[in-house]
């Protein structure tokens, strides 16, 4: 399985957990890119719209941004979850979506809102 087999946030827990390294990948390239273009410095906010399970989320906090995932569809939230007691890692998954972002005022680095 690839990025692009499946709908992110149908894909099982297992086959997300697989796809670990690309996700860290695709973190590492997509933050370069927006350091490239403003500031987007270690320990600034990422906000992922569309953030399924959360990999993108939890690589991006793994390469010390402090990151928040939006994500409408309460299974993958809870998959997120799950993700996250797994790795014992914290990154936080919440339910909205780019019109109703739950978010409190304030500067983030980017939004990014990806297609799989």
């Amino acid at each position: 399985m690839t990025l692009k087999d499946a709908a992110s946030e149908k894909r099982s827990l297992q086959d997300v957990l697989g796809l670990r390294d690309d996700y860290k990948k695709q973190a590492t390239t997509v933050l370069a890119r927006l350091r490239r273009i403003g500031r987007c410095d270690s320990g600034a906010t990422v906000v992922d719209i569309g953030a399924a399970q959360g990999m993108f989320v939890l690589a991006c906090a793994e390469l010390g941004y402090n990151s928040i995932g939006i994500e409408p569809f309460a299974p993958a939230r809870a998959a997120a979850r799950e993700i996250a007691d797994l790795e014992g890692k914290q990154f936080n998954i919440v339910d909205g979506s780019a019109e109703s972002m739950p978010l409190e005022n304030g500067r983030r680095c980017a939004a990014c809102s990806k297609r799989r």
